[in-house]
């Protein structure tokens, strides 16, 4: 239903429940606001948004959350409103200072547009400046209060939006102010939603302090590199300097979401990180640099060698996603078509291909792509595994706006507190390592198949009453909408399975956890049914001989390195061909520069199904070149294919509905560790499902491996901004175990596993269960991984003050 008015003299209709500022808006006429974001709740703070309605001259209406009404007629700039705005200016202007010369919001500041706008040249009256805190030891986001004008857009985009709650309003009257409780540094997710909804120079990126001016930038649009939500983002240049990151507006003119990785991770691409300047290689003379031919003649020869002697299946592939889909398709044609190789995995993504891997086999068709606006819609959202938000953190927000619709359940099946756990409506906790056998048990349950012991609860470490209550949502009328969350490191079938066998109720099925283009590679065929488990074994018994990496490292991702690193040593060729100078680029036969995402053009598909379409906007390093030119010239540099290649596909293009690619030839070792099928045996069993001996007098918690929000992939690890939040190693703990302990917040502890030890910062959350601890930012630390073992959802460990081992 709408209704009908007139904004100066223009005809409109907006929704019933619509203010009278959105109807201005859809008649293209412009109201002054300082406090109104489209993205929270309006509070009519600033009082600049007043109007009048014809019919009740000389009274004001705050625009910005009044319901417009059929028949007003609003006037917008009469005399009266105009001189109730300029006076407001003045009065804001008491406790603002004129310093735009030296604030780096000047050119972007909605209070300086306004006074312009509206001939305010002077800030009339005075009065003692009241307190207001200058925040400059925080990272990332510097907070200069004496330039706030006390919206609360700050206030309320933290709170309602990123859930948070980091900044409140202190005092009362006169004296209010902005802060931290107890007026601390900030302790948050530093998304930046908070410089973004700041109309003054209050809350600012430190990364662009001091740097330039916004008028000075360029603004080219590309996605986001650290996750496969691939969220639309600016780069803002100077000439080919890249000075920050923001997002473009959406729909109603805020800023769209972005996470700290999005926002604050950029130097990983620019600048921060030094990039390698050309090849290397390293053959009897030890390792040298080398020219593009010098590097791509020794890696084509040794490719062509190795699969002429021992076919195809003794080259294998690890990706990290990084290609664009057309890249991947190139790729797909060079390992598979061309080469014969079978063994095309990832690591950073691993989890997300056994569940798209998983689904399409058990779907009666390919799950149709999850849109956000699919998530919001829904009336039953259900999460199984944890981690969702900590996979993609502008999750956040998104599940913060649809919990604020009307009759909106959020369930979260989880043995870990994450961070979509605590805003569940209906949160079920299980006891670690019990994940997978409880929602094999669910799902028997709901089909109604016996469960040997049956669905026990108790044993699971399951609340009864939630389990009925998650039992009578599953079978009810509402729309449901499923995201599946794989672990770390342990096999996801069991949470697959159950999402698959609920596909007549669920309108929408969105797996988690895909790189920049997971989903584009999948959908080229630069995939198959192994995992790096699987390739290492076959490794360590000389089956697989040569070693692709593209933009993987499995010395930085893989638990257990000191194995990673003794197979490796058993390689005859290992080529890495990344971004980066990573750990087993230093162990590399051929090292190949590479060129990133922002640095080339191509089409990328985000986890949720969009495509987009990347046009290059940085200038690569000059001795860097693209994935997929350098794997055109390696086959070019070939010739013809090697001879031996009993396992070599037919054409590229074989792959299954959703991309999945077609099982091995008959007889290679993928189709041998597969049963025949072309895929990983069922390995969900007991002891997989509880995933780890239980604990013991020297080893009492079990440890869980978490997912960090400051992101675990290759690009997220180069930025040295993340890595500073990170701050290492890092343990939550329950409460009563950390005072058990007699620890310290953030103290270092050693945490000792059966297969290791490492020290670790430690911290305390109520919400753990006792006997818990999670382990955080384990990928790309030697040492935490080293505590762990693949395919295993939690280890027993012991934590406490010692020396190292």
């Amino acid at each position: 239903m709408y209704v009908k008015l007139k904004i100066n003299g223009i005809e409109t209709t907006v929704p019933k429940g619509g203010t009278i500022l959105a109807a201005a808006k859809a008649a293209s006429v412009y109201i002054p606001t300082l406090c109104h974001d489209p993205r929270v709740a309006p509070t009519g703070a600033c009082r600049l948004c007043v109007v009048e309605d014809r019919r009740r001259p000389g009274q004001l209406i705050p625009s910005c959350f009044t319901p417009a009404r059929d028949g007003m007629d609003i006037v917008t700039d009469s005399p009266v409103v105009t001189a109730a705005i300029r006076e407001q200016l003045k009065l804001i202007l008491i406790n603002h200072p004129l310093d735009c010369p030296v604030c780096d919001k000047a050119g972007e500041c909605v209070l300086q547009e306004l006074v312009i706008r509206y001939g305010i040249v002077e800030a009339p009256y005075t009065l003692e400046a009241p307190f207001r805190p200058v925040d400059r030891e925080s990272p990332l986001i510097e907070r200069d209060m004496t330039r706030c004008v006390l919206c609360g857009r700050c206030v309320r985009i933290c709170a309602e939006l990123q859930g948070k709650g980091e900044l409140e309003f202190m005092r009362r009257g006169y004296g209010t102010y902005v802060d931290t409780d107890g007026s601390r540094a900030l302790d948050c997710d530093f998304c930046g939603l908070c410089i973004s909804a700041c109309p003054v120079g209050a809350l600012t990126d430190k990364l662009f302090k001091n740097t330039t001016r916004p008028w000075k930038l360029e603004r080219r649009e590309t996605a986001c590199l650290h996750c496969g939500l691939d969220c639309r983002i600016y780069l803002n240049m100077e000439g080919e300097i890249l000075r920050r990151v923001t997002a473009p507006p959406d729909k109603d003119g805020a800023e769209e979401l972005l996470c700290v990785r999005g926002r604050f991770g950029w130097r990983a691409a620019a600048g921060a990180v030094r990039r390698p300047p050309g090849p290397w290689l390293r053959d009897a003379r030890g390792r040298r640099d080398a020219t593009w031919e010098e590097a791509l003649d020794f890696a084509s020869r040794r490719l062509a060698e190795i699969a002429g002697e021992r076919g195809g299946g003794a080259v294998a592939v690890l990706t990290a996603d990084l290609l664009t889909t057309e890249e991947a398709a190139v790729a797909r044609g060079f390992f598979r078509t061309f080469l014969g190789s079978h063994d095309i995995a990832s690591l950073q993504a691993a989890g997300y291909r056994r569940l798209m891997d998983q689904l399409d086999r058990m779907l009666p068709s390919p799950p149709p792509p999850a849109s956000q606006e699919d998530l919001l819609a829904a009336d039953v959202l259900l999460v199984l595994g944890g981690g969702a938000a900590e996979w993609h953190p502008v999750l956040k927000p998104l599940i913060n706006r649809y919990r604020q619709g009307e009759g909106k359940e959020l369930i979260v099946i989880s043995s870990w507190p994450d961070y979509l756990f605590e805003r569940a409506t209906l949160p079920v906790a299980v006891a670690p390592g019990h994940l997978e056998g409880f929602m094999a048990e669910l799902q028997a349950a709901l089909e109604g198949r016996e469960v040997a012991s049956g669905l026990d609860a108790s044993r699971r470490g399951i609340d009864v009453g939630r389990l009925a209550r998650l039992v009578s949502l599953l079978q009810g009328q509402g729309e449901i909408a499923v995201l599946v969350v794989p672990d770390l490191y342990a096999r996801g079938d069991a949470r697959a399975a159950l999402a698959a066998s609920l596909h007549h109720r669920v309108q929408r099925i969105l797996p988690l956890g895909g790189q920049f283009n997971s989903r584009g590679a999948l959908s080229a065929g630069f995939a198959s049914p192994r995992d790096f488990q699987d390739i290492l074994a076959d490794i360590e018994m000389g089956r697989i001989r040569s070693l692709y990496l593209i933009g993987e490292d499995p010395l930085e991702d893989f638990p257990d390195p000191q194995r990673v690193r003794a197979a490796l040593s058993r390689l005859d060729l290992l080529i890495c061909q990344a971004p980066y100078a990573t750990t087993a680029a230093e162990a590399a036969h051929v090292f190949l520069p590479t060129v990133l995402p922002w640095e080339k053009e191509g089409s990328v598909l985000a986890v949720t199904g969009q495509r987009r379409h990347l046009r290059k906007v940085m200038t690569a390093p000059p001795g860097a070149r693209g994935d997929g030119e350098i794997l055109e010239e390696l086959r070019r540099m070939m010739g013809d294919p090697p001879a031996n290649l009993p396992g070599r596909v037919a054409a590229v293009g074989e792959t299954g509905s959703s991309g999945s690619p077609a099982a091995p030839p008959p007889g290679s070792p993928a189709a041998t560790a597969a049963g025949g099928r072309g895929f990983p045996e069922d390995r969900t069993s007991e002891a997989n499902a509880v995933g780890a001996e239980a604990p013991s007098p020297a080893f009492p918690f079990l440890l869980v491996p978490v997912p960090s929000l400051f992101g675990d992939g290759l690009v997220s690890r180069q930025s040295p901004e993340l890595a500073g939040l990170k701050g290492g190693l890092g343990v939550v703990m329950n409460n009563d175990d950390f005072a058990a302990l007699n620890l310290k917040d953030r103290e270092t502890v050693w945490v000792a596993t059966p297969y290791g030890a490492a020290p670790a910062r430690v911290r305390a959350l109520a919400r753990i269960r006792p006997g818990t601890a999670l382990l955080l930012h384990a990928p790309g630390n030697p040492e935490g991984l080293s505590l762990l073992r693949s395919d295993v959802a939690a280890v027993p460990a012991a934590i406490g003050r010692k020396e190292a081992p």
